[in-house]
Formats: structure tokens, C-alpha cells, sequence
């Protein structure tokens, strides 16, 4: 039986009596986009009913509340958002967070709604919230959307957490975290991003097809691109200037509307390059490209690596930003880029010489997951049944 669409945040399947409630919040689009995923594969997979929930209230959206943070956070105090992502040096605000009546309530009140057996959190503080919470009658379990794991995940009261590769589960650990209760998993990505076809050869002379480049420069929200902007502005002036030989680009702006008018201004009519706004097929654009230019978000590197395609990453960014770039770069996944020229250098050497590129694509298809969905479901399942 297909599933039965009910609402936008909830979906049901009559198959078994396993009753799953997926929080995230709408902070980032990552947290929702995992929710997705393991909802979708928890569902086809036989759940008896799963629910989404937004730990945050409708009006932090409407009031730009989330955008602003994030580009707070990453883009003007990145040195201090690094620090305290990492040691939990904020821990008195993040727990001030967790105890916000319009959080709190909401959180708790959701969970009474639902009555589920397992809840899991892509996000730590609902996490956070129902790990305090005495004699429950469900799972509490959680899943990590980045490579490491920050300081504000709780490690008491968890039954089960899940985590993208080991450098997070070693973090758990120290924290005291039993490691039986850790699966490293990996980060949860929607099905179309577990096709991985047959790349063509691509060469820097005569050969078969210029090298595809992906540029992501934004999304449903431009908050958590605001640093990288000016980077891909720099970009789009260069190209305007020197077209490149043997390569073929395809840009995405998102909600970046002003950005995506400079790109029409300087590009536009330019039979190698592609300027896309707001799109549904992400999954179509990576299996077109041979190497994606991003920021360092979860998700975005987590789709990448599920199709086996190695990252240019615009900006280390800060917090879970810098903690992938890192893992990336020790991975042999993908490259820093320091500039918009590097990143031409960069491009360049790869339609003359397709050796690095082909080491790296090896790396990304090694870090990457595609089955992480799938795996958490029967996970999820697994620790409601027992």
C-alpha cells in the first residue's frame, strides 16, 4: 500500500502498530531535509505512522529570526561560534533555549499529540528538551546532520544516538556517551540522491565533453549562505570577464534573488553557463555535475558524497561548518577553495588534468552514504520493538 498523504507534516501506512514522531527545527534546511528522509524511508519500510514536528514556533520563521542567527553566527562572530560549538562554552544559553516556554511547551505538547513509540531529533535542542523529561513512555533517539558531533547533544538520557563516521561517535564517547548506544550510520539524504551513474570521461583537449560545475550559492533560505556570497560575486565578474575553455557551469541561487540578477546581468545568454533560482530536482543538477561548489552544510556535502561527487567548499565557515571542512579535506573528499581565482585554478587544472579530480571523486564516493535512510529506518524500528 502506498503511503496516504494526510497533511504536510503528516503521512500514514497502516502496516504496523510502530508510531514514530521525527522533531527538527527549521534553523537550518538540512534538519528538515534529514527528517524527510528518514520519515520516507521509515514509511516504505512499514511504520504504522509517522509525524513530523517543528521544534521552533512559525513566527521565529516569519520573523527572520532563524535567518538572522545563522548569519549572525557564521558570517559576522565565526571565531566565537566556532569556539562555543565546539567546548560548549554557551551551554548556559543553549539550556536557557531548551527551557523557553514557546520551545518547551510546543516540544512537550507535540509529543502528547502524537503518543509515539520512538522519537527521533535531528536537532539537539528538542533533544535536549525530552532528555529531561522523567519515566517516558517512548525511545528518545538521535540522529546527527553533520560529520561531527557539537558540544550540546545530551549524552544523558538518550537512548541511541546516530552519527555520520567516527571522528562523531569518538566525540560522543569522550562526553561519556556509552558506545553501544552509538551507529555510525551516516547522515540521512533523500532517494534520488543514491543514484551514482556512470560518469563520462572527460578530458581537457579534444576528449569527450567539458568538465560540469555545479555552483550552489543558495537556498530556501539565504541566511546560512550570506558569507559565501561575496566569494560567487567574484566569481560571476570573473567569468564575465574569461570564459573558461572546456567547461561548462551551472549556478544555484536559491532565494538569493539580488545575486541571481548580477549573475543575469553579467551571464546570461552564455551557452556554458546555466543561472537557476529556486529548484526541486538538486538530485538531477549533482548527477549532471562532475565537481559541486558549496558551503560546508551537512546535507549538502551528505548528497554530494551519496552520488559520488567531491566538493570545492566555498568557505570553512564556522562551527559545523568548519568541523566538515575539516573532515572533508582529512578525507581526501574534496578542497578549500581560498578565493574566486583559486577557484578557477582550481577548475582549470581539473579539465586539463583529470587526476585530482578522479582522486577526490573516489574520496567523495568512499565518505559518502546513500543507503544512511534506510539504515537509520530499520535502526528506528529495531530500537521501538524493544
Amino acid at each position: 500500500m502506498k503511503p496516504r498523504k494526510v497533511n504536510e507534516n503528516h503521512l500514514e501506512q497502516p502496516v504496523t502498530s510502530l508510531k514514530v514522531l521525527i522533531f527538527y527545527a527549521s534553523i537550518g534546511s538540512g534538519h528538515l531535509s534529514a527528517a524527510r528522509s528518514i520519515r520516507e524511508a521509515l514509511l516504505l519500510s512499514g511504520a504504522g505512522q509517522v509525524t513530523l514536528a517543528d521544534a521552533l514556533p512559525p513566527r521565529a520563521n516569519r520573523a527572520g529570526f532563524t535567518s538572522l542567527l545563522s548569519a549572525v553566527s557564521s558570517g559576522l562572530l565565526p571565531g566565537i561560534y566556532t569556539r562555543a560549538w565546539e567546548n560548549g562554552s554557551m551551554s548556559v544559553l543553549f539550556d536557557l533555549s531548551a527551557r523557553f516556554p514557546w520551545i518547551r511547551q510546543r516540544v512537550l505538547q507535540s509529543v502528547q499529540d502524537a503518543a509515539p513509540d520512538v522519537v527521533v531529533c535531528t536537532h539537539a535542542l528538542p533533544c535536549a528538551i525530552l532528555a529531561r523529561q522523567p519515566a517516558r513512555a517512548y525511545r528518545l533517539l538521535a540522529v546527527a546532520t553533520d560529520f561531527q558531533a557539537h558540544a550540546y547533544w545530551p549524552v544523558q538520557g538518550v537512548d541511541g544516538y546516530v552519527v555520520a563516521g567516527q571522528e562523531a561517535c569518538d566525540r560522543l564517547r569522550q562526553r561519556g556517551m556509552p558506545p553501544q548506544r552509538v551507529e555510525v550510520l551516516g547522515i540521512p539524504v533523500r532517494p534520488q540522491f543514491t543514484r551514482q551513474p556512470v560518469g563520462i570521461a572527460i578530458t581537457g583537449g579534444s576528449g569527450v565533453r567539458p568538465l560540469r560545475v555545479l555552483v550552489i550559492a543558495g537556498g530556501a533560505r539565504t541566511g546560512p549562505y550570506l558569507p559565501v556570497l561575496p566569494k560567487v560575486d567574484r566569481l560571476i565578474r570573473a567569468l564575465s570577464d574569461r570564459p573558461m575553455d572546456g567547461v561548462e557551469w551551472c549556478f544555484i541561487f536559491g532565494s538569493s534573488r539580488w545575486l541571481h540578477r548580477r549573475a543575469e546581468k553579467h551571464l546570461a545568454g552564455r551557452a556554458d553557463i546555466t543561472l537557476l533560482g529556486l529548484t526541486d530536482d538538486m538530485a538531477d543538477k549533482m548527477a549532471w555535475a562532475d565537481v559541486v561548489a558549496t558551503k560546508a552544510g551537512g546535507l549538502s556535502l551528505a548528497e554530494s558524497f551519496a552520488m559520488g561527487r567531491p566538493v570545492l567548499i566555498l568557505r570553512r565557515g564556522a562551527g559545523q561548518e568548519a568541523a566538515n571542512t575539516d573532515i572533508v579535506m582529512q578525507t581526501g573528499a574534496g578542497m578549500l577553495v581560498k578565493s574566486a581565482e583559486h577557484l578557477l585554478q582550481t577548475v582549470a587544472s581539473f579539465a586539463q588534468n583529470r587526476e585530482t579530480l578522479a582522486e577526490l571523486t573516489c574520496g567523495a564516493a568512499a565518505l559518502g552514504r546513500p543507503n544512511a535512510a534506510n539504515s537509520i529506518a530499520a535502526w528506528v524500528q529495531a530500537m521501538g520493538t524493544r
